[in-house]
């Protein structure tokens, strides 16, 4: 009984470490997710091809342009917060005490951050991925 609850935990602790990496950025890929459904962003997505084989490439960009929604702006400032700690590397900005993200960057994706205007109402959001299974 003793060595099958330890090798439950075992799994249990493989499972969790190896989720910490796929979910590292969770947060802004479901706001991501969400943006596709809303009438009020303007989402652009670039797939590159190619020429020869027409596969699809490792890499695909994303870009969602907020307008006048300080509500979504700021669900997408607290996305980044949230998921800032499991950043290999994170650029914030400091403007009126406030820590605004820049640029934020995961094992294959990247996410870039910035306002439009000074109310905070608008801003670009911008994903990269490198995914190294699409062939």
């Amino acid at each position: 009984m003793k060595i099958r609850n330890a090798v439950l935990i075992m799994i249990v602790l493989i499972t969790g470490s190896l989720s910490g990496t796929v979910n590292a950025q969770e947060n802004l890929k479901a706001l991501f997710k969400k943006c596709e459904t809303r009438d009020d962003v303007v989402m652009i997505i670039v797939r590159n091809r190619d020429r020869n084989t027409q596969k699809e490439s490792k890499e695909s960009t994303t870009s969602i342009t907020i307008k006048n929604n300080k509500a979504l702006v700021d669900e997408f400032i607290t996305a980044f917060d949230k998921d800032e700690p499991n950043t290999d590397n994170a650029v914030l900005s400091k403007k009126k005490g406030k820590t605004i993200p820049v640029f934020y960057e995961f094992k294959g994706v990247s996410f870039s951050f910035s306002l439009t205007d000074d109310t905070g109402n608008s801003a670009i959001i911008t994903m990269v991925e490198n995914s190294p299974d699409k062939k």
